[in-house]
């Protein structure tokens, strides 16, 4: 769809003026981000975490995942791509505690609705069910499912 130049121009006066900025900030994060990848895949990392914040269906963030999951389709067993950002401290800092204790907890999750991990939080892009699976697997621990209780709520 092509627009009318005034039409163009209304639309362009509504960008705001440190937008160049922004997207120059976006440019380097997508860089530094892609650049771990390949330093992983010389054997720097044994394992990448890439939290994403405001990991809305589309915008920015989604662009930037979409780009690091291209570049890592073939090594998804070390690098895990996952909304998480403002948790992303405390499931690094239980990784290294499990490291240095060699524990692999086994993480029990238990929800109060049976329909609460198929909704999708505001500003991610998946279900609740799979970034809590995310963050266990970021953090080094197994997802348990205890035999005997109704596992329903969670796939």
């Amino acid at each position: 769809m092509r627009l009318k130049p005034r039409k163009m121009e209304k639309l362009q006066r509504k960008i705001p003026a440190n937008m160049e900025d922004f997207l120059n900030r976006r440019k380097i994060n997508r860089y530094v981000n892609l650049t771990c990848v390949d330093f992983g895949e010389e054997g720097v990392f044994d394992i990448l975490t890439v939290p994403k914040g405001d990991m809305a269906e589309y915008g920015f963030s989604a662009m930037d995942q979409a780009a690091i999951a291209e570049r890592v389709r073939e090594m998804m067993n070390w690098v895990l791509v996952y909304p998480g950002a403002d948790e992303v401290g405390s499931v690094l800092f239980a990784r290294m505690f499990c490291l240095i204790k060699n524990s692999r907890p086994r993480v029990l999750v238990h929800c109060s609705s049976v329909v609460g991990p198929q909704i999708v939080p505001k500003n991610e892009d998946r279900p609740l069910h799979a970034g809590v699976k995310s963050q266990i697997t970021s953090l080094g621990a197994f997802w348990w499912k205890v035999p005997d209780r109704p596992t329903a709520c969670w796939p």
